[in-house]
Formats: structure tokens, C-alpha cells, sequence
């Protein structure tokens, strides 16, 4: 689970290195975008500490629904960022309408992993959690992907530079 929130952390860090100009819209939707990925991430992370410190049903089912709840929450925040002001403003919107597809995917199969487990003993839980803790890494391999995506199509560095004038972007420029 250490490689789910460094995978997370380094793709954001790669954004935050970058160079170039950028206006006050674009920053916003910097500073929107960090927002949304900070809360999902400590969702993510906060889940996976639970299932590992205390395997049991009621924990696995907590853990999951709240990386259920918080994934549909940042996938209507990537969403409703609409598109940066930018040359390539079309096509990172394009991006994160994608990751917040694959989010939403992998979200499902949570859900659909804990509804099987419904009435499941502690053996069968026990079983379960690498697959659910899968689920979690390919989360956190999507949002690499999507700061991978950005980053390369970002020529003239106007995101990056997006994400250094962001506040809520701070943390990962650390």
C-alpha cells in the first residue's frame, strides 16, 4: 500500500517541476484539480490503513464504501473542471474526463467485490483484500497516467506552471 500513495504523490510532484506562463482560470483549475485529488487521496490512504490494521467485515465494508464515495466525488469534480484556459485545453479536459471514467470503473468493481463478500467469513475476507487493495494501486495507476498524459502534452509548460501558482497544489511541489 506504500507504493499506492507514492505512485500518487510522484505523478502530482512531476506537474509541479514544470516552467512557463499561465493565467488566474487556469490556476483555479489547477488549484481544483489538487483539491479534488488531496481528498481523494487521503480517502484512498485512510482505507487502505483500516483493511490493513483491522481486518474484519464491518472495516473492509467501511473501507470500501468511503473509496466508493470519495472516487464518485472526484470524479464529479474532475468533471465539472471543465477545460483549462490553455492551448491544450481540449485535450487535458479529454484526460480527465477519461480518468474519472476509469475511476468510476474501478469503483464498480469494488462495490461488486464487497457485495459478493456480503455474508462472507473472515477466511474469504482475508482473501479478498489483495484484490481490493488491487483495486486501490490501479486507482492510484490511473491518476499517474493522467498527470503522465498532461504533463506530455503540456509543451509550453502553461499547466505546470498552473500547478505551482495553485495553493492547494503545494503539497505536492514538496
Amino acid at each position: 500500500m506504500r507504493s499506492l500513495g507514492a505512485l500518487t504523490l510522484v505523478s502530482l510532484a512531476l506537474l509541479a517541476a514544470g516552467c512557463g506562463g499561465s493565467d488566474d482560470d487556469t490556476a483555479a483549475w489547477a488549484d481544483g484539480l489538487c483539491s479534488a485529488l488531496t481528498a481523494w487521496t487521503a480517502s484512498v490512504e485512510a482505507a487502505a490503513t483500516t483493511i490493513r490494521e483491522s481486518p474484519s467485515a464491518d472495516s473492509l465494508s467501511t473501507a470500501v464504501d468511503d473509496v466508493i464515495a470519495a472516487t464518485g466525488t472526484l470524479a464529479d469534480d474532475v468533471k465539472g473542471l471543465g477545460r483549462p484556459d490553455t492551448d491544450v485545453g481540449r485535450q487535458a479536459e479529454e484526460t480527465l474526463t477519461e480518468l474519472a471514467g476509469s475511476l468510476e470503473r474501478d469503483a464498480t468493481a469494488l462495490r461488486q467485490t464487497l457485495d459478493q463478500l456480503a455474508g462472507a467469513d473472515l477466511a474469504d475476507l482475508l482473501a479478498a483484500i489483495p484484490s481490493i487493495t488491487g483495486t486501490f494501486g490501479s486507482m492510484a495507476n490511473s491518476v499517474g497516467q493522467a498527470f503522465t498524459d498532461l504533463e506530455q502534452l503540456d509543451a509550453k509548460g502553461e499547466l505546470e506552471q498552473a500547478f505551482q501558482d495553485a495553493e492547494s497544489c503545494e503539497s505536492f511541489s514538496r
